[in-house]
């Protein structure tokens, strides 16, 4: 299980940085992703700037194992932006999410040479 709670205003430099859910992140970057430019207000989206701060938190818990050729993997990962600094955004619908995947593969090839390690 992780759980990421990162702090720091300038956790994001630029806009093409993407901070991790449950950290901080600047305006500039909030603003990009939640900001409302007054040229796009409408009667049902108002203009809004996103101020840096809190982006909310991320809950993720994985399993993976291999058998033989086959390889499994699942996660489960529930996200929040409850609380987070740009909730007040037009573009904000719901606080709450919780995602759910599973992974199937077949290793074809693989090296003959192997490096040790202890589990």
């Amino acid at each position: 299980v992780e759980v990421v709670f990162v702090g720091g205003v300038e956790a994001v430099e630029t806009v093409g940085d993407v901070p991790e859910p449950g950290s901080t992140a600047t305006r500039r970057y909030h603003d990009y992703i939640y900001g409302v430019d007054s040229r796009y207000a409408t009667a049902t989206r108002a203009a809004y700037d996103a101020p840096g701060g809190n982006a909310g938190w991320r809950l993720t818990s994985g399993v993976s194992r291999r058998f033989g050729n086959w390889w499994f993997g699942a996660f489960v990962r529930a996200d929040s932006v409850a609380g987070a600094t740009f909730h007040d955004s037009p573009l904000v619908k719901r606080d709450h999410n919780v995602s759910a995947g599973v992974a199937l593969s077949w290793v074809f090839a693989q090296s003959e040479r192997r490096v040790d390690v202890d589990d």
